[in-house]
């Protein structure tokens, strides 16, 4: 959930449709919270995480697909409707967790163990350590930008919490 002010706010998530799931906007308006159609996405797509930057620029990260085949997915509001963002950027990764942004061409996402970076032009991934894999992410400025999640320990069934500092480089 973000926003942008008292009256616009917004929640992301999942609901059922028929048999099988599929996305779920919602916006706050200061009175009554609404479903908005977000972009046309297949059914067994959902969204984990929303960021708001103002009231025609709002992202929101999930993934799509059936089965065991799953891709990332990536929406943009742009103060009238939601529309798929895709890029080269995202091959390999299945899910994003979390994405937040703090100006128009700085927003940031986590997919496991990628980082992607818009820069206004298009999405880029963003070395991180190896072994760590990203479940959320905070963007304070463009260098001061901060992901959590965990990473493998040194001791066998058990894994580590880790928080992993960047800044924009493209």
């Amino acid at each position: 959930m973000d926003g942008v002010a008292s009256n616009d706010v917004w929640a992301v998530g999942q609901q059922t449709a028929g048999s099988s799931l599929t996305t779920l906007i919602e916006h706050w308006n200061g009175t009554n919270w609404s479903v908005v159609f977000g972009a046309k996405v297949g059914h067994g797509a959902f969204l984990d995480a929303v960021t708001a930057i103002s009231s025609n620029d709002v992202w929101a990260a999930g993934q799509q697909g059936a089965g065991s085949s799953f891709t990332a997915l990536i929406e943009h509001w742009n103060g009238t409707s939601w529309s798929i963002v895709s890029s080269p950027a995202f091959a390999g990764v299945s899910f994003i967790r979390g994405i937040s942004a703090d100006a128009s061409n700085d927003v940031w996402a986590v997919a496991g163990p990628i980082i992607l970076h818009w820069n206004g032009q298009g999405w880029n991934q963003v070395p991180a350590a190896s072994t760590f894999s990203g479940d959320a992410v905070t963007a304070l400025s463009p260098t001061n930008v901060w992901a959590v999640g965990s990473r493998a320990s040194e001791h066998p069934d058990s894994i580590e919490a880790i928080a992993h500092r960047m800044s924009a480089v493209d």
